[in-house]
């Protein structure tokens, strides 16, 4: 064989490879995919996983199947997935709480946010509100402040956990309004919710999507929100803001990501169909609802905000003298 042969040789068996590698890329997904959810089924991180998972899902052809892993501040659904091959076909729904917040509650967590995670998306934002139970005869967000002070450490509050989002919003709340109020801990927010409808607890700061049911039934009432503005939705809920904390303000974000390693192109193509779902009147309705405002990313804003975070949030954390459950 001649050199110019053996060159053509080479050649046709680049573009082969080449072109083997391109398919497989492009046959992402060829099996459904994996959604670990931090949370118990019910609560608004469950609800727009399933939400936005069944757009999603049409779009790439295969099924998106939702697994619930809720307990330890949505710790144990960042571990599992961390502990899953980074192919494309695992990702989780987790929130600032299991991504900024666990680092400095918990000295033996069992990942690295910033080393262990891929960025996907931000998926939404949401404020949270202050809701009192039907056992108490607490009506307004100034009456609460004032029987707290009252009678410092009588009253309870449920949240979803000391490194959740929810408990660092009341954390905040207390520390700039001067209350003593005991936390109650859940595995996440519907218990929560459930148990403050029932009377079992007096009061919570949950959000908005998890206690909607409750406010349907007249089990739970809204005393305060922790957003700049009134909600359009709720125009007859004040502020903490413009009531009892001038200038207060605190939200959570949820976000889908994925593990350290997983292929760039699949990242990129997850993120587009979310961004795509996201923008749908469907869900920006559904979201605008219970409060939630979405929260479009590339995969490398998401990690951005993470990084972010992580600068922020322990040593703040360190500093109030919080540990985890």
């Amino acid at each position: 064989m001649t050199v110019s042969h053996y060159l053509k040789i080479a050649i046709a068996t680049a573009v082969m490879a080449a072109g083997t590698g391109s398919a497989q890329a492009q046959a992402w997904p060829a099996k459904p995919i994996k959604l670990i959810v931090g949370s118990v089924p019910g609560g608004g991180q469950d609800l727009f996983a399933r939400v936005v998972g069944g757009i999603v899902q049409k779009a790439l052809g295969q099924q998106i199947v939702v697994e619930n892993r809720g307990g330890a501040d949505g710790t144990l659904a960042v571990d599992q997935l961390v502990k899953s091959a980074p192919d494309g076909y695992t990702f989780v729904m987790t929130s600032n709480g299991a991504t900024q917040f666990a680092p400095a509650l918990y000295p033996n967590l069992t990942y690295d946010p910033g080393r262990d995670l891929a960025g996907v998306s931000m998926i939404f934002r949401a404020f949270f509100a202050l809701s009192a139970g039907p056992k108490t005869e607490i009506k307004t967000i100034q009456e609460f402040v004032a029987a707290v002070k009252r009678e410092p450490g009588k009253f309870a509050y449920a949240s979803s956990g000391k490194g959740s989002p929810h408990f660092f919003a009341m954390e905040m709340f207390k520390d700039r309004a001067g209350l003593d109020i005991t936390e109650v801990s859940y595995r996440s927010t519907a218990p929560a919710a459930i148990d403050v409808a029932a009377g079992a607890v007096p009061f919570g700061m949950l959000d908005v999507a998890t206690v909607r049911p409750h406010l349907q039934s007249g089990k739970i009432r809204l005393l305060a929100i922790t957003a700049k503005e009134r909600s359009p939705y709720l125009p007859d809920v004040p502020t903490i803001r413009e009531t009892v904390v001038p200038g207060f303000e605190t939200e959570a974000w949820n976000a889908i990501m994925a593990p350290a390693g997983t292929p760039r192109d699949v990242l990129d193509r997850m993120s587009k169909e979310i961004a795509i779902a996201l923008r749908s009147e469907e869900v920006a309705k559904r979201m605008a609802e219970v409060g939630f405002t979405p929260y479009i990313t590339t995969p490398d804003e998401t990690m951005a905000v993470i990084r972010e975070g992580l600068k922020i949030y322990p040593a703040m954390i360190r500093k109030m003298g919080i540990t985890g459950n």
